[in-house]
This record gives structure tokens, C-alpha cells and sequence, in this order.
């Protein structure tokens, strides 16, 4: 009786340790992924900010002009985190460069305005 409940014994901590191995071993995946994804981002931003050398000259000087009561439609973005209400007041025309852009994902403001750009 005595050898059947050591056995049990040894068995139940053995499969103790197995689990808190898997639980390790989850955990460093779950991080070691975390900073593959970290790494790649990293790597499209420094990418995005390579500058051109070379000149453009503009078109036209950049032109803002109202919007008509009518025309001023509302934008509606929720319900993730926040809910935003939009409304545009005019129309803005410009002619430039991107130089870069910036891209939001895990931002309370990453929904209504998903992309930043540097302009030039």
C-alpha cells in the first residue's frame, strides 16, 4: 500500500514539473515573438524615413477653402476604446513629398487616424 501511494506521489510532482516546463516554455515563445514583431516594425520605420536628396518643386502653394454646411458630412469611429465624431470644416489641397510615415496599431487614437505622414 505503502509503494502504490509513493508512486502516485512521484507521478503527480512529476507532471508538476512537466507543466511549469510548458508554462516556461509558452512564456519565452510568447516573448521571443513579441520581439521578432518589435524588431520587424522597427525595421519598416527606419526604412520609410530614407530621405530623397533630389528637389521637387511644387505645383501650386497649398490651398485650404471651406466646406458648404452640406457638404460637412460627419466621420464616425468607435466603438474599440473611444468613439469620435468627425467633422470636416474644409478641403486642403498640397503638393508634396511623403517623406515618411508612421503607422498606429495598440494607440487609443490608432482607429481614427491610423497613419501619420511627414510631408515635405
Amino acid at each position: 500500500m505503502d509503494e502504490v501511494g509513493v508512486e502516485e506521489n512521484l507521478s503527480y510532482q512529476e507532471n508538476i514539473r512537466r507543466g511549469r516546463r510548458l508554462i516556461i516554455v509558452l512564456i519565452l515563445s510568447l516573448i521571443g515573438l513579441v520581439l521578432i514583431w518589435t524588431i520587424a516594425q522597427m525595421a519598416g520605420q527606419a526604412d520609410a524615413a530614407a530621405v530623397s536628396t533630389d528637389r521637387l518643386e511644387p505645383q501650386s502653394l497649398p490651398a485650404q477653402t471651406s466646406l458648404l454646411s452640406a457638404e460637412q458630412a460627419s466621420i464616425e469611429v468607435g466603438p474599440f476604446f473611444a468613439y469620435w465624431v468627425a467633422t470636416p470644416r474644409a478641403h486642403y489641397r498640397i503638393d508634396a513629398r511623403v517623406l515618411s510615415t508612421h503607422q498606429y496599431f495598440l494607440d487609443l487614437y490608432a482607429r481614427f487616424s491610423p497613419v501619420d505622414f511627414a510631408l515635405a
